[in-house]
């Protein structure tokens, strides 16, 4: 995989009442429409899962091809850092962040245009930071591996504080990069609204 989109879909779903990637998004459940989308973009992904996601979804054949697994009860940055981990044996030239709540972009040239940074670049919409956030696999060994190499407690760390000091925030046209699905309430208004549209 040459640029491949970490997944993060370990989390319990507390505020939707499930996990999110087994909403209901229609006609199938939301991880399969996320897939769509992915591939819609032409981009490949790694899929950090909980075991109890995993045991729902990992076994049938629609199944994301690369799964990792990560502990529900631990913070986001677990999840992160159980992605990274899986790719050190042959890293390839960075990856994307990418919560399971946020709708994948369809557009490949907005996700390829993160890739022009040396240092993590976020994608904008109308002044609002969103995602996929890409890492380029320099600065995860210049940068992050020193920090989690200090830690005393991973579990404190926050990707986005890491970030703060050098991200590069870049302008895009899509406004997908900017949701947040962290309610059923967000999960519906984005299901009715014209992002959600496959043929849009």
């Amino acid at each position: 995989m040459s640029t491949p989109a970490l997944i993060l879909a370990a989390g319990k779903g507390s505020r939707m009442g499930t996990p999110k990637a087994l909403l209901n998004s229609g006609n199938q459940p939301w991880w399969q429409t996320q897939l769509s989308r992915l591939r819609d973009a032409l981009i490949d992904s790694i899929w950090v899962l909980s075991p109890e996601v995993h045991a729902i979804i990992g076994a049938g054949s629609l199944a994301p091809a690369n799964i990792v697994l990560s502990d529900s009860a631990r913070p986001m940055f677990a999840s992160i850092c159980a992605g990274i981990d899986s790719l050190r044996v042959d890293p390839p030239r960075g990856i994307y962040i990418l919560p399971i709540d946020v709708p994948a972009s369809r557009h490949h040239a907005l996700w390829l245009s993160l890739q022009h940074s040396s240092v993590p670049a976020a994608p904008t919409f109308q002044g609002k930071r969103g995602h996929p956030i890409y890492l380029p696999w320099s600065w995860i060994t210049s940068t992050l591996d020193p920090v989690l190499a200090r830690a005393g407690d991973l579990d404190l760390l926050r990707l986005d504080e890491l970030l703060k000091p050098c991200a590069l925030e870049i302008p895009v046209n899509d406004p997908v990069i900017a949701c947040n699905l962290n309610t059923p309430e967000d999960f519906g208004r984005f299901l009715e609204s014209p992002a959600s549209d496959p043929h849009a």
